[in-house]
């Protein structure tokens, strides 16, 4: 180790240059790790918002249909509907604002088939 401190201070160039790589490197790592948080974070906030969508969903079939709104949330939940590619989370709110107003005649709001094809 001391062979290496002792030549690293002869060589200006390349201790400032060891420097600005290491510099950017961490700086790079550091960018890239708060942008992945930010995807997980998005991508968790999209899945709760679909879990939303389907509980409305399974409100109004109840509401329609007569049949529990248990059984709807248990089939949802083991056939993974959110567990997909998501559209853009405001595309997700505007389907869930388009199906609280859904009457049992309509058909499926055209905001919400981007997602439950």
């Amino acid at each position: 180790m001391k062979k290496v401190s002792e030549f690293m201070k002869e060589q200006p160039y390349t201790t400032f240059l060891l420097c600005a790589v290491g510099l950017t490197a961490g700086l790079l790592i550091g960018v890239g790790t708060k942008n992945l948080f930010e995807l997980q974070i998005t991508e968790n906030k999209k899945k709760s918002a679909c879990k939303d969508v389907y509980g409305v969903l399974c409100v109004q079939a109840h509401a329609c249909t007569g049949n529990p709104v248990k059984e709807c949330d248990d089939f949802v939940e083991k056939s993974e509907m959110c567990n997909v590619n998501l559209p853009d989370i405001r595309m997700i709110y505007r389907c869930k604002e388009d199906l609280r107003n859904v009457e049992c005649t309509d058909d499926m709001p055209v905001s919400c088939l981007t997602f439950m094809e």
